[in-house]
């Protein structure tokens, strides 16, 4: 049976189930601990609840345990009669744990996101202590897709067909900074909606800071009108008859290697299998998986950045 306490003895083969390294798991269980804490806490404290603090069933698994199994369920998307198996538990058991898990590593991928406030006048002696100290110069937007199994009612079939992708899927719209770390997420909505609606109602776009340049790609075609402070690029469309000249197809060049990055990122999250492969459960859960994966993804650039500088 699979335990921390065994699979910590195998480094790579930790990396391999739960997709970050044994330092990694570390520092994310510092940061979960006290969050679990306080939400079971609060579970036992709210009003419906009818037993005492401390009566009911004990969890069987230990919370480094359990942090792990929903660390393999997000990374190889197992099924949970599966993964109760390899853990030695009821399948019910670890619906219940991932279940109160992703809701904690939920609220540390959200802890994650947003700017930090730009710096003021005379702040910062240079311009190179400036971009160490606030880094965002550039807030690059993307979106991804997941497929989703097909809905049963015909009108949420249509509503989640994606065009682009020709299969049913939620769309997630992500910004990043001009080091791959997100600084905002979109709830997820059908795959029929438009790339650039989906932004615009998220409420995100007045967040970004107008100091940040805004980069997207074609879909993004209009985001100016929503930015009219911020500097925006966006890539030369050729017309039907006006082919793109040698600067327009230049500039396009050059915003492609400034976009890659939005990709590498949106690349680190689909190594976890929940959101590469076809996602098996309710279409309303994909928002809470990417945010717990996000709480994996975000600090790990974070160190990258650090080491670097």
């Amino acid at each position: 049976m699979f335990r921390y306490e065994e699979i910590i003895k195998r480094p790579s083969s930790f990396r391999n189930l739960t997709g970050i390294s044994v330092t990694e798991f570390s520092e994310l269980y510092q940061r979960f601990a006290p969050l679990w804490a306080q939400s079971e806490q609060q579970r036992l404290q709210r009003d419906q609840r009818q037993r005492a603090v401390g009566a009911g069933r004990k969890y069987e698994l230990e919370l480094r345990s359990q942090l792990v199994l929903t660390l393999v369920w997000l990374h190889l998307y197992l099924s949970t009669e599966t993964l109760g198996i390899l853990f030695g538990v009821d399948k019910a058991t670890v619906s219940r744990n991932t279940r109160r898990v992703l809701g904690v590593l939920r609220q540390l991928g959200q802890d994650t996101l947003w700017w930090h406030e730009p710096p003021g006048k005379y702040e910062g002696k240079s311009l190179a202590q400036a971009v160490a100290e606030h880094p965002d110069l550039m807030a690059v937007l993307d979106v991804m897709e997941v497929h989703v199994q097909r809905p049963r009612q015909a009108a949420q079939q249509q509503a989640h067909f994606s065009n682009k992708k020709k299969a049913h899927t939620r769309k997630v719209g992500l910004i990043v900074n001009e080091h791959g770390r997100i600084r905002g997420v979109t709830k997820s909505q059908p795959g029929r909606i438009h790339d650039l609606t989906l932004l615009r109602q998220s409420g995100l776009l007045p967040c970004i800071p107008a100091e940040s340049a805004v980069v997207g790609d074609k879909a993004f075609r209009g985001i100016q009108h929503d930015l009219p402070q911020h500097s925006v690029g966006l890539p030369f469309k050729p017309g039907k008859n006006t082919p793109l000249d040698e600067a327009e197809k230049w500039a396009n060049r050059d915003l492609s290697r400034q976009r890659i990055i939005v990709e590498n990122t949106i690349c680190e999250l689909r190594h976890f299998k929940s959101l590469s492969t076809r996602f098996r459960h309710a279409v309303s859960r994909v928002s809470e998986v990417v945010y717990a994966v996000i709480a994996l993804i975000n600090p790990r650039i974070a160190r990258r950045l650090a080491a670097a500088s």
